[in-house]
């Protein structure tokens, strides 16, 4: 799929990481998800990254089911939610929730490099006080294919620059790369979550 890169080209050499003009194309055959499973999906997000910052697992669970969304958790996460044990390695899937709010509409000015706003929060349901998510389905406003296509391209682009820095010894400049993309490359999947190949 033809995707002009030179703008996020230009982003990664601004912030010091080098160009792949010979990066392959995404393929053609991409198709966005139903809302459904994007909103299940960011829902369970939003349960794994507030027990990752000290939420009890048990409410989480508990409010996952109460609103039908539980089977969105892949198998790692409902275990552990379970076990009630660290989860501490789940912070970095904020990244993943940055990129599905964009591609539910719920914030603006996203990109592949951009800094995750405060507000992010303030756009999902409150777990502690049981907010039903039919209140959060009157905020949704899925973006059109193209456009989440193109910040997916970008993602991939960040990815590959970032890999690249690595290999030389340059600590990334942007964050959550790996999990923004993981979003959106599921998002125009029909791969299970923990399938999605981040191959560069």
């Amino acid at each position: 799929m033809k995707i002009d890169r030179s703008a996020i080209w230009a982003e990664c050499l601004a912030r010091g990481l080098s160009n792949n003009e010979n990066l392959p194309e995404l393929e053609e055959s991409l198709s966005l998800r139903p809302l459904k499973e994007i909103v299940g999906r960011i829902m369970a997000l939003h349960g794994i990254v507030a027990c990752s910052y000290g939420y009890s697992p048990t409410q989480t669970l508990k409010w996952l089911e109460e609103n039908g969304v539980v089977g969105f958790l892949t198998s790692s996460e409902r275990i552990a939610l379970e076990s009630s044990g660290p989860m501490a390695e789940y912070q970095w899937e904020v990244y993943s929730l940055y990129a599905l709010a964009w591609v539910l509409g719920l914030i603006n000015g996203y990109s592949a490099t951009s800094e995750m706003p405060d507000t992010l929060v303030n756009v999902l349901p409150d777990i502690k006080e049981g907010e039903a998510i039919e209140h959060f389905y009157s905020r949704v406003s899925l973006r059109g294919e193209r456009e989440i296509i193109v910040q997916l391209d970008a993602s991939y682009c960040v990815h590959w620059a970032i890999l690249d820095a690595a290999q030389r010894g340059i600590a990334s400049p942007v964050e959550g790369a790996i999990q923004r993309r993981r979003a959106l490359e599921w998002c125009m999947s029909d791969k299970d979550w923990d399938s999605i190949s981040l191959d560069t």
